[in-house]
This record gives C-alpha cells, structure tokens and sequence, in this order.
C-alpha cells in the first residue's frame, strides 16, 4: 500500500479529464467497462512515480503497461481472475498497480479471495500486488461510481 500516492487535485484532474475508449472494439479487454488510457497528457509524471514505486517496492527493474482509468458505474463488478488471462494470453502482466481516484460509492473492495482479505481504497492510495499470480476480484458497485487508476508491471529481460 502507499497512501496518499496522488493527491485529491491529481485524482479529481484524472475523472474530469476522462473519457471512453471505443466501448464497440472486441480487442479491448476492458470493453464491459468503460476506460480511458489518454492520462499520459500529464507528461508520463504518474506513469513514472507508479513504475518508481513498484520498482522500489519488488527491488526488480520493470516495465509499465498499459495504464488506464477505469469507471466503475452502479452494478459494475470483476469477478475473482489472475491477470494472466482466460488463456494465458497476457503473460507480462505479473504485478498489478491499482490507484483509487475517489471513494464517494459503496461496494467495489478490492477482494482477494484466496487470502480472505478485502481492500476499501481511499482517494489517491495505490496497491500493488502479483495480480499474475494471486486471484482477485472487485465486489459489485452498490451506488455511486468508482473510478481507479489501472496498470500492470512486467519485469525487464
């Protein structure tokens, strides 16, 4: 965990300046949920304190990919996945970064349901976990809508 990651001016910049891919793409993994991966019209500055971050905390030397702001509307949940995919067709997806941009919804913990423990993220924490290797899923939305900043990490060579 790291609190207080991106501060509430950083997280309330990343949902007004949001806005969907093509929702119609089969490609995008993503497609049942709406995102948006243009936050690198801040210069790559948060990209880069993520990838900092993940790399102080593992102590391995890794690469970012494909960061995106998720929007998590009323009735909207993940169930319990790895990020490797169905098939296995995302082997460079062994860490995963989550940053949650605002907290005014019910419902949406972070579940990890192998070592019986959930998360409540607070506006502007980050969490980092193997989300290759570690099951994990997102409880539904109740009311509001939930807005999160998600990358995954690859480790060079």
């Amino acid at each position: 965990f790291k609190e207080s990651f991106l501060d509430t001016e950083e997280c309330s910049f990343l949902i007004r300046r949001w806005v969907p891919e093509n929702t119609d793409d089969p490609s995008v993994f993503w497609r049942n949920k709406q995102c948006w991966s243009g936050i690198e019209l801040n210069k790559g500055v948060i990209e880069e304190r993520i990838l900092q971050f993940a790399q102080q905390e593992t102590g391995l030397s890794l690469s970012l990919l494909n960061p995106h702001v998720v929007k998590w509307d009323k009735g909207d949940e993940m169930l319990a996945h790895d990020d490797l995919g169905e098939h296995r067709e995302f082997p460079d997806r062994q860490f995963a970064a989550i940053v949650y941009l605002n907290e005014d919804y019910t419902g949406g913990e972070l579940m990890f349901p192998d070592l019986n423990m959930g998360i409540r993220g607070h506006t502007g924490e980050l969490v980092l976990f193997k989300g290759g290797s570690v099951m994990h899923s997102v409880n539904k939305i109740t009311s509001g809508t939930r807005y999160t900043l998600a990358a995954w990490l690859t480790p060079n060579g």
